[in-house]
This record gives structure tokens, sequence and C-alpha cells, in this order.
């Protein structure tokens, strides 16, 4: 009997040191994360995508880490760090296919290869996949107007001009 009570009372002390150096890590992102709000730096996101990171590897079961890799993602393109962001994306996109955000990253993935990365062939093809795995999203107006834009830049200009990309009319300067 003693043997079992040492054993369960062995468990909840190695369970609330886990718990508690859990919670210390969070709260170490969660400062990371405000002192990036008061100015953002290089350095201090490369900190804390790298914070991220292990905080994943750690708890790869914790339902935060959604949230992470989103952040790790805005971070590595705020940071020019398309390798770092498209790594973010296809490790979520892979592990939460399911999520409601999952389309928003695809999404992205297209304007990574556009704007990080300068391909546009690699772009046009991930706004394909978009519109072919969403078809119903309300982002595929946009999508089709960017793989529009990036295959035929005039042909997209005349669109606009003409008001058929799904631009409101209201919403263009008026002097």
């Amino acid at each position: 009997m003693k043997n079992k009570t040492l054993i369960i009372l062995m468990m909840v002390v190695l369970l609330g040191s886990c718990s508690d150096k859990k919670v210390r890590i969070k709260k170490d992102l969660n400062k990371q994360e405000q002192d990036l709000t008061k100015g953002f730096n290089k350095e201090k996101a490369d900190q804390l995508i790298g914070s991220y990171e292990k905080y994943i590897q750690a708890y790869p079961q914790d339902t935060i880490n959604k949230s992470y890799i989103i952040n790790a993602t805005e971070y590595s393109i705020l940071n020019n760090d398309a390798d770092g962001a498209l790594r973010f994306i296809n490790q979520f996109l892979k592990e939460y296919p399911d999520d409601i955000r999952a389309p928003l990253m695809q999404f992205k993935k297209a304007i990574v290869y556009d704007l990080l990365k300068h391909d546009m062939l690699r772009s046009i093809a991930e706004y394909d996949i978009f519109i072919r795995t969403y078809p119903t999203h309300p982002l595929c107006r946009d999508a089709k107007n960017a793989i529009l834009l990036l295959q035929d830049p005039e042909a997209y200009m005349d669109m606009v001009i003409e008001g058929q990309t799904g631009a409101s009319k209201d919403s263009s300067v008026q002097n």
C-alpha cells in the first residue's frame, strides 16, 4: 500500500513540475510577444519564432500550437524569411488541414511565393491549389485576380478600369 501511495505522490509531483515548466514557457512567450508589440525588430522576432518552435516541439499535442504556428508564419513574413514562413505554413496545412484557418494559410503560401520568393509560376500554382481546394471561399476571386495579374498585368488593369475584378466602384478615391 505504501508503494502505491509513493508512486502516486511521485506522479503528482512529476506532473506538477512539467505543468509549471509549461506555464513558465508560455509566460515567457507572452512577454516576448508583448515586447514585439512595443516595437518590432528582426532580432526579437527571430527569438520569438525560435521560442515558438521549441514550445511546439516540446508540447506537440497542445492546442495552442495552431496559434503559435500562425504567429511564427506572420513573423517570418515580416522578417522577409520566405523559407521560414513556408515551413510553418506547410506544417500547419499538414497537421491541421481541416482547421478553419487552413484556407488562409494556403492563400498566404501563394503570396509568399509571389512577394518574397518572386517565383511567379509557383505562386500561380499555389493560387490554383487554393481555388481547387476551397472553391467557395471568399478569397477565390482574389486568387483568380492574382493569377490574372501575374500572367497578364495589362489585362488585369483593363479589368480594374472596367470594374470587373469584383472591387467596388464606391471604394475608388473620388475628388
